[in-house]
């Protein structure tokens, strides 16, 4: 197992708003590492102002390896290189922090138990997981017609949080939705009026079925 002080190369995918949406992370550098990356640690380290910075110019990274220096050289528009360094086992303070800390499981350097992971849900934003990437829930009305403008099939795999209140009409949203086709981790829905004011009766029983059939 490997041990703080560390840091992690990442690739943030940033939504219109500029907020950070996700970062992958395809290497991580351990202070007292043997390996290449972990080598690079402390010219990473003098690289940076802050725990998260971004990186304008992948040649200030030295990277021996071709391959990557290649993919990290042409990023989307939307994508942003950044640099994100933890010191010790405290709780998450940013998202990109947090996507940190899930690579270091992913990749075996940690066991599970062992990361503080207070604050991962709180600084993990709400998106909408299609097959072009994170999308903002407040953007994905005009991706998906930018999508149909330059035919890009645009695929909507997972939601991580969908609510929904809108004055009675619950349940034709809910009643239309696939849920074999579309992962939505966490529904909420004033359910109080299905069946008129303040009544709960057939429409209700229809919806709470779908639900629990599909192990909601």
């Amino acid at each position: 197992m490997n041990n703080f002080p560390l840091i992690g190369l990442g690739i943030a995918t940033k939504g219109n708003s500029g907020n950070t949406l996700d970062t992958f992370y395809p290497c991580i550098s351990f202070k007292n590492g043997e390996d290449k990356i972990s080598l690079m640690y402390e010219e990473w380290d003098a690289l940076m102002n802050q725990n998260v910075t971004e990186i304008n110019d992948v040649a200030h990274l030295n990277l021996q390896d071709k391959n990557l220096n290649a993919a990290i050289g042409n990023l989307d528009k939307n994508k942003t290189l950044v640099l994100c360094r933890i010191l010790d086992n405290h709780p998450i303070e940013c998202i990109e922090e947090a996507y940190l800390k899930l690579h270091l499981i992913s990749y075996k350097h940690f066991l599970p138990n062992s990361l503080n992971l207070e604050n991962l849900f709180d600084s993990l934003l709400n998106v909408v997981w299609t097959n072009q990437g994170p999308v903002e829930l407040d953007g994905i009305e005009e991706k998906i017609l930018s999508a149909k403008i330059n035919n890009q099939p645009l695929e909507i795999k997972s939601i991580d949080k969908l609510m929904l209140d809108v004055e009675g009409a619950e349940f034709k949203i809910l009643e239309s939705i696939d849920l074999t086709k579309i992962n939505i981790k966490q529904i909420f829905f004033e359910k109080k009026h299905f069946d008129g004011y303040m009544k709960q009766g057939v429409k209700y029983k229809k919806i709470k079925k779908k639900f629990e059939d599909c192990n909601y």
